[in-house]
């Protein structure tokens, strides 16, 4: 059966749940992420505009990768936790606040210490977090190093984005 939109085709499988100020989307065998309300609504109402491209997981990608700022629950497969660290401390101030286990998510060490009110430069107070937390796999989180063709690659989709977004702007 062919999908009308990115949309439907994206998060065919899936549950989306919204709980006050975000949204957790789970998808069957792959994984949850959380986005604020607001991100995945602008992000919904852009994938609804959108041509599915036929493959499902593609699709998926290409919707979460528009997500600002996200977290996804330990073990995801289609995505990583994305955005800066004010961003997502507030995500995840909001996820607590919705009643979400944070011990079931991949938080960054330093939201996390943000999060415990530790000072995030000093590394004494990051020691004794990890120490509180045995067998935390977030505790072990390195951010990836920036990928230059990936920055370059980036940088052109969205001047493509801004070219087609302009000319349909004048076309109508």
């Amino acid at each position: 059966m062919a999908m009308k939109n990115l949309y439907d085709s994206g998060l065919r499988r899936a549950q989306v749940h919204r709980v006050g100020d975000i949204t957790e989307i789970v998808f069957d065998g792959a994984g949850a992420v959380v986005a604020t309300t607001l991100d995945f609504k602008t992000v919904q109402r852009w994938a609804m505009s959108r041509l599915p491209s036929g493959n499902e997981v593609r699709d998926r990608g290409t919707i979460i990768a528009r997500l600002e700022t996200c977290v996804v629950r330990r073990g995801t497969s289609i995505a990583g936790t994305q955005g800066s660290n004010k961003p997502l401390l507030k995500l995840v101030q909001a996820m607590q606040k919705a009643g979400l286990n944070l011990s079931e998510w991949s938080v960054p060490p330093a939201v996390q210490a943000e999060l415990a009110g530790d000072d995030p430069n000093d590394d004494k107070d990051e020691e004794a977090v990890q120490v509180e937390q045995p067998g935390d796999d977030a505790a072990a989180y390195t951010p990836p190093e920036p990928n230059p063709q990936r920055q370059r690659t980036l940088a052109r989709k969205r001047r493509e984005r801004k070219a087609m977004d302009a000319l349909l702007k004048r076309l109508k």
